[in-house]
């Protein structure tokens, strides 16, 4: 009976070592995954930073421009006044 116990005990451990490293397995596969999303959100960050200061960069040029004809048909209908400042 002792010895039967023994075994089972023996097995009880082996059982509680495999399912150990299958846990370990699991979560370094989930680490990995975690990481690989958090590369692909970083990568959107950097188009979503670089798309929103290139349409910054065109809203200025379109602001200027707007306000170089402004001022220029201002200027062109109202002579007496000065176009305004840059």
């Amino acid at each position: 009976m002792e010895d039967s116990l023994g075994k089972l005990d023996k097995l009880t451990q082996e059982e509680a070592r495999m399912a150990a490293a299958e846990h370990m397995r699991i979560t370094r596969s989930v680490g990995k995954m975690v990481q690989g999303v958090d590369e692909r959100v970083q990568r959107v960050g950097e188009r979503v930073q670089g798309n929103a200061q290139d349409l910054n960069h065109r809203l200025d040029q379109a602001n200027r421009s707007s306000s170089l004809h402004y001022s220029t048909f201002t200027y062109l209908k109202y002579p007496h006044r000065k176009p305004a400042p840059r």
